[in-house]
C-alpha cells in the first residue's frame, strides 16, 4: 500500500535504523484498514465460500478482481469437487466487472442451491505493481495508509529522543490536541496529561467496504 521509503520521506527520516519498525507499522495500518473495510485490500489469491441461491449475478467479497480461476461446488458434506463449468473455462462463461467484483454468469449457468456449497478461487486486491490497471492503488486509499502509519509512528516513543525535561518530543507527537498542566501549591512538581486526537478515516474507507448481498 505504501513503502517504508515513502513513510520516511514524509517524516523526513534519513537513517535506516527504524526501517523494520516502520515496516511493521505499515502492516498494522493495513490490518486496521482491512478491518474497517471488512475485506482484504492487498492483492493476493483469494477464496470465497458462499451459499448458492440459484443466482447468476453476484459480487465477490474482495475487489478489484484480476481473474477468476475456478468456480466449484459440492453436493456432499465435504469437497468442492465439481467444476461449475465442467471442462469449459470460467472466462468464456462469465462476465466480470473487474473494478467492483461483480460477476454475471452466462450461457445458462447459475450457482446451485445450497449452504456454503460454492467455492470461488480468484485473484484480487490493490498492488504497488498492479497486474491490471484496475488493481492500481487509489490515491485516497494510499493516503489513508500513509497517514495511519505516520500516526502510529509519531504516537510511539520511537519518534525521537526526548529533550532534557523529557517532554519535548512527546509534546510534539502527531495528533496532540492539548496538554493539561497541574502544579502543586508551594512545590515545583508538575503533571502533564497529553490528549491525542485520532483521525477518522472511516468516511474515506466507507466506499471501499465489502459489498453486502
Amino acid at each position: 500500500m505504501v513503502t517504508v521509503e515513502e513513510v520516511k520521506q514524509f517524516l523526513n527520516i534519513e537513517v535506516n535504523d527504524q526501517d523494520v519498525f516502520i515496516g511493521n507499522l505499515i502492516q498494522m495500518a493495513i490490518s486496521r484498514m482491512n478491518n474497517i473495510c471488512n475485506r482484504e485490500l492487498i492483492y493476493s489469491e483469494r477464496t470465497d465460500i458462499r451459499d448458492g441461491l440459484g443466482q447468476a449475478v453476484f459480487f465477490l467479497k474482495n475487489y478489484p478482481v484480476e481473474v477468476i480461476d475456478s468456480i466449484n461446488f459440492r453436493e456432499e458434506k465435504e469437497g468442492f469437487d465439481k467444476p461449475l463449468f465442467g471442462e469449459k473455462t470460467p472466462a468464456g462463461n462469465l462476465y466480470l466487472v473487474k473494478r467492483s467484483g461483480k460477476v454475471i454468469l452466462l450461457n445458462g449457468f447459475y450457482l446451485p442451491r445450497g449452504i456454503a456449497n460454492v467455492e470461488i478461487n480468484y485473484s484480487a486486491g490493490y498492488s504497488q505493481d498492479p497486474p491490471i490497471q484496475e488493481c492500481e492503488i487509489p490515491a485516497d486509499l494510499k493516503s489513508v495508509c500513509l497517514m495511519m502509519t505516520v500516526e502510529l509512528f509519531l504516537k510511539s516513543y520511537q519518534s525521537g529522543a526526548p529533550d532534557e525535561d523529557n517532554r519535548g518530543e512527546t509534546g510534539r507527537r502527531f495528533g496532540l490536541e492539548r496538554t493539561e498542566h497541574t502544579r502543586g501549591d508551594g512545590t515545583a512538581s508538575e503533571r502533564r496529561v497529553y490528549i491525542y486526537r485520532d483521525e477518522d478515516y472511516r468516511r474515506i474507507l466507507s466506499k471501499y467496504r465489502a459489498v453486502k448481498i
